[in-house]
Formats: structure tokens, C-alpha cells, sequence
């Protein structure tokens, strides 16, 4: 989020979690009720995920494991699985991390 300050300087002002997670702004992501660590975006970026398959994974899952508070969620997306750890805190679903596999013909997970 961004705050204008006297003298027309931006402050980055940090938005953190009751959990201590680190939110980027509000218009950082198009999902409602979806935040994406500073972690995700990058590895969004490096791993060359778009926005669309992300809010896909995580509001539309193939498959959903609950770990001890964290909940893990599956989407097959062409020939790569996505796998994205999230929280929920207050009706807010806060991701993680974020990975892929690629699946080879045959591949079931």
C-alpha cells in the first residue's frame, strides 16, 4: 500500500497479519478475500504463474489437504500441477508459497 507523506514522498506502508504474514496492498490482486505474500508474488513471477491460474488454484481446487492450519490446495492446469499452501485468518485465504509440477502422461496425484 502506498501513502502519500508530506513533501509528496510514497511510504510503503507494511500491511502484516494477526499471523505475522506480510500482505502486499489491497489492489496488488484482483481475487476478493485472496492475499498473496511478497514470497508468492515472486515466486508467481519466477515460476511464470499468472494471476488467473492462482485465483483458479485456490478458489477452484482439484484437491484440498488440511495440514495443521495450513491447507494445501491442487489444480491440474494443462500439463503443470499447481500446489499452493494457504491460511484463512479472519474470512481472508493468505497464501503462502507456491510451486508446480509438471505431469508426465500417466501422472496421477
Amino acid at each position: 500500500m502506498l501513502l502519500t507523506g508530506p513533501g509528496h514522498k510514497q511510504i510503503h506502508k507494511k500491511m502484516v497479519s494477526a499471523e505475522g504474514y506480510y500482505i502486499m496492498g489491497k489492489n496488488s490482486f484482483s481475487a476478493k478475500n485472496i492475499r498473496l505474500t511478497r514470497h508468492v508474488k515472486n515466486r508467481m513471477r519466477w515460476r511464470r504463474i499468472s494471476d488467473e491460474e492462482m485465483t483458479s488454484t485456490i478458489e477452484t481446487p482439484d484437491r484440498v489437504d488440511d495440514e495443521i492450519g495450513v491447507k494445501v490446495a491442487y489444480k491440474k492446469i494443462g500439463d503443470r500441477l499447481i500446489i499452493a499452501p494457504y491460511v484463512i485468518e479472519k474470512n481472508v485465504r493468505i497464501v503462502l508459497s507456491v510451486k508446480f509440477k509438471v505431469m508426465k502422461e500417466g501422472d496421477e496425484r
